[in-house]
């Protein structure tokens, strides 16, 4: 990928951790990018994405278990997000 792409897309991953309707998943996710981001492949950054694009009510349910995620969710990077928050 191109390095100014690449940058482009993970300014916008940021953007859209730290524009979250929660503040609870707002804190979690942009912790989680802060931290993470540059040891996720591209793959799993597409997949950090698409997680970005559901609700905050949604990642937080799955995240605690009080629902089972989607097969469509349940990726390496949705597994890295929900260990992180255990620490």
């Amino acid at each position: 990928m191109d390095k100014s792409l690449e940058n482009y897309h993970i300014k916008k991953l940021f953007y859209l951790c730290a524009k979250r309707g929660m503040k609870e998943t707002e804190f979690l996710l942009r912790t989680f990018a802060e931290q993470e981001i540059s040891n996720l492949t591209p793959a799993e950054l597409k997949d950090f994405e698409t997680l970005l694009h559901c609700t905050d009510s949604d990642i937080l349910n799955w995240l605690m278990g009080v629902v089972p995620v989607p097969k469509a969710y349940d990726t390496g990077v949705f597994r890295k997000l929900s260990m992180f928050k255990k620490t």
